[in-house]
């Protein structure tokens, strides 16, 4: 039962960062040749991890650290 509500909860946003790293990603710079769909896995499960983990839901702080991780190796190669 938890499952599925966890599953109820987490599934839409998945589509909704699927979208927006397919969308934004040339023009962000990030590389394009990935999955967007293994992004947003990486993202949720990194974040619904560390719930798991630790019993409460990631702060801002992690939050932004795991962004500027990620986005450390999704950034396309500088040029030159």
């Amino acid at each position: 039962m938890a499952a599925r509500a966890v599953v109820a909860r987490v599934a839409p946003n998945h589509g909704g960062l699927t979208d927006e790293y397919r969308d934004l990603a040339a023009t962000a710079g990030l590389r394009t040749d990935i999955d967007p769909a293994l992004v947003a896995d990486i993202v949720q499960g990194a974040l619904l991890r560390r719930l798991v983990s630790t019993g409460a839901p990631p702060d801002g702080a992690i939050v932004d650290r795991l962004v500027d991780i990620l986005l450390g190796g999704l950034r396309e190669p500088a040029a030159g």
